[in-house]
């Protein structure tokens, strides 16, 4: 029997392959729903029951509806059916065994719809080096930790925000406030570095206000001191070490079969 072996990796998209790779994921679960919506119906009229050759049907009505569904690959787009077909497999197991409390399978919030798949190596995806070249969304930055042995058949990208709790912030004068004293200072647009005329503390402007909202999200309380040298709290010195080594911050994974 062969061995198939999966390996997780994460990857660093920019803003424009972010904004593709999030379009597609609301595309996905829009699609979903959709086909999931004509199944229903067609079954509560007494119609075939699921199968592959229904949702090829449906798939060509929404496409012929809104063509934005395109925007898909063809072989994600045949993932999502087949999601689809297992969601309807087990429904009518339950229905076999009498149990027909839990119903129909259940539509996808945007929060429960968090991966896209590419479920064949045909061009569809390649690795070179440390990027991830993925149709119809672009190159990607990845952090290979560890060597892929044999062929890649199959990727997903996932989305790590599953279940995310959003904070509203003020952001006034985060990038003017030092994150040590709490000093508000006046400093140029063109200045990139925050020097605070106060305790001395020397950071980038950008992770210098990065760390200002970190402390209005999670209230940090008291504030360690940088300018001393004393030692900073594990959740800042993480959020200082991720900003240090890159600007880009990873929301995804790269599952790889």
């Amino acid at each position: 029997m062969e061995l198939t072996r999966a390996y997780k990796f994460r990857i660093y998209p920019d803003a424009k392959r972010q904004e593709e790779i999030d379009e597609r994921l609301i595309l996905a679960q829009q699609f979903y729903n959709k086909i999931l919506e004509k199944s229903i119906a067609s079954y509560r009229n007494g119609k075939t029951k699921a199968s592959m050759a229904q949702f090829n049907k449906f798939v060509r009505e929404i496409i012929q509806e809104d063509k934005k569904y395109l925007k898909l690959y063809s072989q994600t787009r045949c993932e999502i059916e087949f999601r689809l077909l297992r969601a309807y497999q087990n429904f009518f197991r339950r229905i076999r065994e009498g149990n027909r409390r839990e119903g129909f399978p259940r539509f996808r919030s945007r929060d429960r719809y968090k991966s896209i798949t590419y479920p064949q190596d045909n061009g569809s995806f390649s690795i070179r080096k440390d990027r991830l070249r993925v149709s119809r969304i672009g190159t990607v930055r990845i952090k290979l930790h560890r060597k892929i042995e044999g062929a890649i058949k199959t990727l997903s990208c996932k989305a790590e925000s599953a279940g995310m709790k959003v904070t509203k912030v003020d952001a006034r004068n985060t990038s003017r406030e030092c994150s040590n004293c709490g000093n508000i200072q006046d400093i140029p647009l063109s200045i990139r570095e925050h020097n605070c005329s106060r305790c001395g503390m020397q950071m980038d402007r950008d992770i210098n206000a990065s760390i200002n909202i970190l402390h209005r999200t999670t209230a940090l309380g008291q504030r360690g001191s940088h300018a001393q040298g004393e030692s900073v709290r594990p959740q800042e010195k993480a959020v200082l070490e991720e900003l240090r080594t890159d600007k880009t911050r990873p929301l995804l994974d790269a599952v790889i079969e």
